[in-house]
């Protein structure tokens, strides 16, 4: 079961950048969709601990 951990600074600031990465990935079509995906799971980890 995964539990909600308050963000620290430098974790906002690394989703802030993943975001920002994954949005322009999407837009210009830079990525194939699986490592979109993958940077999705990476952001989405920064806010849960097993």
């Amino acid at each position: 079961m995964y539990r909600y951990i308050p963000p620290s600074k430098k974790n906002l600031e690394e989703a802030l950048h993943l975001f920002e990465e994954i949005i322009k990935n999407i837009e210009l079509s830079g990525l194939n969709l699986s490592v979109i995906v993958l940077k999705v799971l990476r952001l989405s980890r920064l806010y849960t601990i097993k």
